[in-house]
């Protein structure tokens, strides 16, 4: 075929219908069907009456325990009041016994004195008069002059005490003294009956 036959049949070719060239396959589409949900397992009445149970019980043993607690704190809070009150007390009663056994004591020692005081007085008086006594009698044995004056009573009551010795060697006359008082030479006596009474009496004294 000549080259003008080639040419005629590629101006037919090439003026005829475009072929469209094939497309690319479209990959396929996978569909997911969703899955439905299954419905839950239902609970059953004993198990939420246990729960329930569960639940009450630890409400109610926590509020107790909070209760118990407030309690004990209370308890102890009245316990030491009535500790330090009751404490406070007894010092108070402590104290009112004390102050009233000082004056039991005191009234009794006043009693005491009112009767035993004048029977000392006079025991302490007898006594010391009687020592008086036995020390004139001594100097009388020696042939001593004796100087005797006191109190009008005492005076008397050694001039008693001395009856039946060498009483001649005695001179009495009476002074407005508590004590006894004896001469014979350079030598002085007295009774010292104030000091006696003085301790017994704690320093009040009479001149009887």
């Amino acid at each position: 075929m000549g080259s003008a036959a080639l040419r005629d049949h590629l101006e037919v070719f090439e003026t005829g219908p475009a072929v469209p060239a094939p497309e690319a396959p479209v990959p396929p589409i996978e569909l997911k069907t969703p899955q439905p949900e299954l419905p839950q397992k239902p609970i059953a009445p004993a198990e939420l009456q246990e729960t329930a149970w569960q639940e009450g019980y630890e409400a109610a043993r926590v509020n107790y325990e909070e209760k118990l607690l407030q309690a004990q704190t209370q308890a102890q809070e009245r316990q030491t009041a009535e500790s330090e009150r009751t404490e406070a007390e007894l010092s108070l009663i402590a104290d009112r016994l004390i102050e009233a056994c000082n004056d039991l004591q005191r009234t009794i020692l006043q009693r005491v004195n009112e009767v035993c005081l004048p029977y000392l007085r006079e025991v302490a008086q007898e006594r010391c008069l009687d020592n008086f006594s036995e020390v004139i009698i001594a100097l009388m044995k020696e042939d001593c002059a004796i100087e005797v004056y006191g109190p009008p009573g005492r005076l008397q009551a050694v001039r008693q005490k001395l009856s039946g010795a060498a009483i001649n060697l005695c001179s009495f006359s009476e002074a407005d003294t508590i004590e006894i008082h004896a001469k014979c030479n350079e030598t002085r006596l007295d009774t010292r009956l104030g000091a006696w009474l003085d301790e017994i009496t704690g320093g009040e004294h009479g001149s009887a």
